[in-house]
């Protein structure tokens, strides 16, 4: 199978020279998260072996349609799930700036460039980091003001703007505001195929992950992101044969 998201040469190399590493995971059928599923064999072989039964039937029952397969691999959760990671020597520090007008934000990192095809195919996303406040807060009934946005840029670099003027950028997930050290967090946003980013996402452009912190005293620091990104299972069937 072909990754999910492709990228020109050129893109690769900034790819790994910003010390991204690339893997391609597949999450079996089932409620695992696609977020931390890593599976020691490929179940690949089992989601293809499924989908031919379901196709092809057997003696105590006829063969399904091959919408109706899909539909099945779908409700399943059979998900190809490829995943890339930024790994940086050290945590990376936002501090809230005082009197700042608002949250002050760091645009962390940005992926390649999309391309098309896979963008059409992606079914979900999601962004994982590995993060802390700045490991104390005096008062957790004031609020959580340690978290992260995930943007959509342009290939000039700037955030896209949406057809109302706003900046196309959403709230993914906090730090976790108990923790006095680096702890995994996913994100809270659910970006799946209903969300706005893929709608506006086009060729050529990237998607980017901003630390975010407000108020005196906050700040937001990160060593480690994953960007998962998921499509369902296309099984290749071939149309049957009419019989008449």
């Amino acid at each position: 199978m072909g990754s999910l998201l492709s990228f020109p040469e050129q893109g690769l190399q900034e790819f790994y020279s910003g010390k991204w590493s690339m893997s391609g995971e597949y999450c079996e059928a089932g409620d695992a998260d696609p977020a931390t599923t890593s599976s020691q064999s490929d179940p690949l072989i089992l989601f293809h072996a499924l989908a031919h039964a379901l196709e092809l039937g057997d003696s105590s029952r006829p063969g399904l349609p091959i919408e109706l397969v899909l539909y099945i691999m779908q409700l399943a959760n059979c998900r190809i799930v490829h995943t890339w990671r930024h790994d940086e020597p050290g945590p990376v520090v936002v501090r809230y700036i005082p009197r700042s007008p608002g949250p002050t934000r760091y645009l962390w990192k940005m992926t390649p460039p999309l391309t098309r095809n896979p963008l059409h195919r992606c079914r979900g996303m999601t962004i994982r980091t590995l993060g802390r406040n700045q490991g104390f807060v005096s008062d957790p009934n004031a609020g959580n003001w340690s978290w992260y946005e995930v943007g959509l840029y342009g290939k000039d670099g700037e955030v896209k703007k949406g057809p109302d003027g706003e900046a196309l950028q959403w709230s993914s997930h906090y730090n976790d505001m108990h923790s006095k050290s680096l702890t995994w967090v996913s994100s809270d946003e659910t970006f799946d195929s209903s969300h706005p980013i893929w709608r506006y996402a086009k060729d050529g452009d990237r998607i980017g992950v901003m630390m975010c912190a407000q108020f005196p005293g906050w700040s937001c620091q990160a060593q480690s992101l994953e960007i998962v990104f998921w499509r369902w299972f296309e099984p290749v069937l071939q149309p049957r044969l009419s019989t008449h």
